[in-house]
């Protein structure tokens, strides 16, 4: 998003705006930002990534005994509860997004096409397993989609950077739980996030996630929107290539990226806490 104000040009501005004009239009970000994620569906999804975290908790935690697994698991249902993390994301939104960015993705989320799309991925957060994902992709091999549908699939995931975003919230996660367990650590044997970082993308190369991602993207769309007409997908990427779409895809995905990266260091503040109170 490009904004073009100079320094003298905002202090111009502040200098004329008397002080209740200002709380107002902060009053007013906050409203709208809030009715955002309840229109984008956030508000919804959100509900069901703690039982995700806790999920993806326990299938990577193999190589931890069962006391830091037990620990882990209650850390994320805390750190991750939903309505911190709304709150969260909601003040991230208000930083990232003037009420004019809002106002306009607020004005395509509620047209019905909008809200039919909205639903639609708030009954898959809601819905989503691994099973049914693999199921499904075995339909897909017996019959595939056709190939206006399977393109506009791949415009939808084009349009709104979703192997970037993606790749953003599992980086945000593994590093954010690493820090804060790294904190556990005696002083002079922590490692710092730059080393961890350094480790995190040797172990995790960017182009290998991305990879990975564009590959299982597309079956996670089609399942996700296989209710939505071509005509409701269309309509969705031009939605996000408008630039209105792509101030709030932009804003939305570093909110939610950022308040996830929050709460995974957390996770490690409060395994940290548990095991000091433990160990009294």
């Amino acid at each position: 998003m490009k904004v073009i104000k100079t320094a003298a040009y905002l202090l111009f501005v502040l200098s004329s705006v008397p002080a209740p004009m200002v709380h107002a239009q902060s009053d007013d970000a906050r409203a709208m930002a809030h009715q955002l994620m309840v229109r984008s569906g956030m508000s919804v999804q959100l509900r069901g990534f703690t039982a995700q975290v806790e999920a993806e908790t326990k299938k990577n935690a193999t190589n931890l005994d069962e006391k830091m697994v037990t620990a882990l698991v209650a850390s994320g249902k805390e750190a991750f509860r939903a309505d911190l993390l709304e709150e969260d994301i909601t003040a991230r939104l208000i930083k990232k997004l003037t009420v004019g960015d809002m106002k306009g993705a607020l004005a395509w989320l509620e047209t019905d096409t909008g809200r039919r799309l909205t639903q639609a991925e708030e009954v898959a957060s809601a819905t989503f397993d691994e099973r049914g994902l693999l199921e499904y992709a075995e339909t897909l091999k017996a019959k595939p989609l056709g190939l206006k549908r399977t393109k506009l699939i791949s415009e939808v995931i084009s349009a709104s950077n979703a192997v970037r975003a993606y790749a953003a919230m599992i980086e945000a996660i593994t590093l954010g739980v690493a820090i804060g367990l790294d904190t556990l650590q005696p002083a002079d044997r922590r490692q710092g996030e730059a080393r961890l970082r350094a480790k995190m993308l040797e172990r995790m190369p960017p182009d290998k996630v991305q990879a990975g991602l564009a590959q299982q993207l597309p079956i996670v769309f089609a399942l996700m929107y296989r209710d939505i007409s071509d005509a409701d997908l269309a309509g969705y990427v031009g939605f996000l290539k408008s630039v209105s779409g792509k101030r709030y895809g932009d804003g939305m995905t570093g909110a939610f990226t950022e308040g996830v990266r929050q709460a995974s260091i957390r996770v490690g503040e409060l395994v940290g806490q548990r095991q000091r109170n433990t160990a009294m």
